[in-house]
């Protein structure tokens, strides 16, 4: 059976997303089509991922949404977050959208623990897409994206817009609503 989102009132869908004060997550929670319909958690606003008592209490109050933004990262909590609101949604008609990275795409030749913990992010995402659950599970790895941290830090030469990656995210949630989206990888153009 093909399921896809239907909010009944008014035919819009209802976001939560984690890591909505900054960066990726603030522009998508920013977007015309979400900033009215959306719940944010992050640590700014009481809410810690690493947290097991946090944890529960971001999926208590994400029950009514259609489509969860798993953004804010934070070790290997993101995949326990993952793991544990799809166990919650596995049987409803909803999407996860989670979001990892291209760093997984090639060995580091020294220790990246980031690398690792998006890995296990990839591995979950890609496990839990391939069930017959009704929930959909997507994952969305950026390259870099000009948050300010990455600017800041990284200086990258090319990078996504993180307007551009808020719009990205929303498509991907339309594309998971009529298509079985596994995984993405965006990345920056060389001009």
């Amino acid at each position: 059976m093909f399921y896809t989102l239907e909010n009944k009132k008014d035919n819009k869908l209802k976001y939560a997303i984690t890591g909505h004060t900054n960066g990726i997550g603030k522009a998508f929670s920013e977007l015309p089509e979400v900033k009215d319909n959306f719940i944010g958690f992050s640590k700014s606003t009481g809410y810690n991922i690493k947290d097991v008592e946090d944890r529960r209490k971001i999926i208590r109050e994400s029950l009514d949404c259609d489509v969860f933004i798993n953004n804010a990262y934070t070790l290997y909590y993101q995949t326990d977050l993952l793991y544990e609101l799809h166990k919650k949604w596995k049987d409803s008609n909803k999407v996860i959208i989670n979001m990892g990275s291209n760093t997984t795409d090639g060995m580091k030749d020294f220790p990246h623990t980031y690398t690792a913990h998006k890995a296990s992010l990839e591995t979950a995402s890609l496990q839990l897409s391939n069930t017959k659950d009704i929930c959909r599970v997507a994952l969305l790895k950026f390259g870099y994206v000009g948050t300010e941290r990455i600017l800041k830090f990284m200086k990258p030469k090319h990078y996504i817009p993180v307007e551009e990656a808020a719009k990205i995210i929303y498509q991907t949630v339309e594309w998971a609503n009529k298509y079985n989206v596994r995984t993405m990888t965006i990345l920056p153009r060389e001009q």
